[in-house]
């Protein structure tokens, strides 16, 4: 039998908004520091996630020691959407941990 992992959400009101509207039914939504890692160390420890979608406003509020358990995660994949280019490195790298594969080598 093939287990379908789920997506979840962790952010403010504003960034799963469009997520919630499209559907999303694993919403996690905080707007501090205590918030936020109450939602990731619930969807963290949800079985049925395999992935994490995020942004770098909710990753600065962290602590810095629970933000890098959370980058380390190799299951469920945590993507930090950003507008840096860096962050693009930064999903590569996280696919290519997740699935053991380089999707994006040329």
């Amino acid at each position: 039998m093939i287990r379908i992992a789920e997506l979840a959400v962790v952010g403010d009101n504003e960034f799963v908004m469009g997520f919630r509207l499209i559907g999303i039914k694993k919403i996690f939504e905080g707007n501090n520091q205590e918030k936020l890692e109450d939602c990731f160390t619930e969807v963290m420890n949800d079985a049925n996630v395999g992935i994490v979608v995020t942004n770098e406003n909710a990753m600065e509020k962290l602590d810095g020691r629970f933000r890098m358990s959370i980058e380390d995660a190799v299951t469920p994949v945590v993507v930090v959407l950003s507008t840096e280019s860096l962050a693009q490195e930064n999903l590569r790298n996280k696919i290519k941990k997740a699935i053991g594969i380089d999707l994006l080598a040329k």
